[in-house]
């Protein structure tokens, strides 16, 4: 998923600076007599429309963002993002007038104001946790990729015109969308499959006390206790209640609470955490060595010691 998110940076970084390469030609054509108004007319109207794309994106990103991250999901934000911003710089090369490019600048940054940080968000959702920063930097990467590709669209301004260089890079972005929902379908698709086998996997109630006390007993019989039943259900409870430890509320001051968590820690053999608890309560020791080691793993002899231990102590 990762390098997915790679790929739709990749295509998005390329319909934006295929945009940025290709706008001060395009402004600059002889078509629009921008030189007779002033020498450097088609630079400074150049640089006003990238100064009006970055306020627009910077406002989008800020506001209108979080409300479609909200209101559709992150991956379907993105996909609808980079719908608006293709469709925005593809409609550059299309417009009779020079005053109609605001429109589709309005388009395209309001697209790219939406998917550029949805996908960013994505991918800090999806990165290892170890990893987040290699992860991220993934999008540095692809930036820097995305301006060696999207700067050879001046090539096909060049040869093919200017409404073929537009449509290039815009479909760049048409093909994010669709990547985008790609990944949105595979994802949903391995949620189901995954809460599917979750659903196979469960059984009644009944059936899994069945299951367990069956499995319990089986146990009992394998280590040769000779017990009573009311003797052998306090040490089913005792088992249990290490398996889920039951700690008395309060907080990390409360003397009980800690108590606790002093005797949880250690069972667990966290020994050093267990000290520090110790030595700021003033509890006594505890001698753990027969939580810390199955009684299977000791010899004979000291199975049979713990066991007449464990009868001693239910008695």
């Amino acid at each position: 998923r990762a390098l997915a998110v790679g790929l739709i940076s990749l295509l998005n970084n390329i319909c934006f600076c295929g945009m940025s390469v290709l706008l001060p030609l395009y402004v600059g054509e002889a078509r629009w007599d921008l030189s007779n108004i002033h020498p450097g007319a088609a630079s400074q109207l150049a640089g006003f429309m990238f100064g009006f794309v970055g306020l627009f994106q910077a406002f989008v990103m800020m506001n209108v963002f979080h409300f479609c991250r909200r209101r559709f999901g992150t991956l379907h934000a993105c996909a609808i993002g980079s719908i608006l911003h293709g469709l925005g710089v593809a409609m550059v090369g299309y417009m009779p007038r020079l005053g109609y490019i605001w429109v589709c600048l309005t388009c395209a940054a309001l697209g790219n104001g939406i998917c550029r940080p949805a996908y960013t968000y994505y991918l800090s959702t999806i990165a290892n946790k170890s990893h987040v920063t290699q992860t991220l930097a993934l999008i540095d990467v692809t930036l820097n990729a995305a301006m060696v590709i999207g700067a050879q669209l001046t090539q096909v301004f060049a040869y093919y015109g200017d409404s073929a260089a537009f449509t290039l890079a815009g479909t760049a972005a048409f093909f994010q969308a669709l990547i985008t929902l790609i990944l949105y379908l595979t994802e949903k698709r391995q949620k189901k499959t995954s809460g599917d086998q979750e659903l196979r996997a469960a059984i009644p109630k009944d059936e899994f006390i069945k299951e367990i006390s069956e499995s319990l007993v089986m146990i009992l019989e394998k280590r040769n206790y000779d017990l009573e039943q009311r003797a052998a259900q306090q040490v089913l409870r005792g088992i249990l209640d290490q398996a889920f430890p039951f700690l008395r509320p309060g907080g990390p001051d409360n003397r009980e609470h800690m108590e606790d968590v002093y005797m949880l820690l250690t069972s667990l053999g966290r020994d050093a955490d267990a000290s520090d608890i110790q030595y700021r309560f003033g509890f006594d020791p505890v001698d753990s060595y027969l939580q810390h080691r199955p009684l299977s793993t000791l010899n004979t002899r000291s199975r049979a010691t713990g066991r007449n231990m464990l009868l001693d102590s239910l008695t």
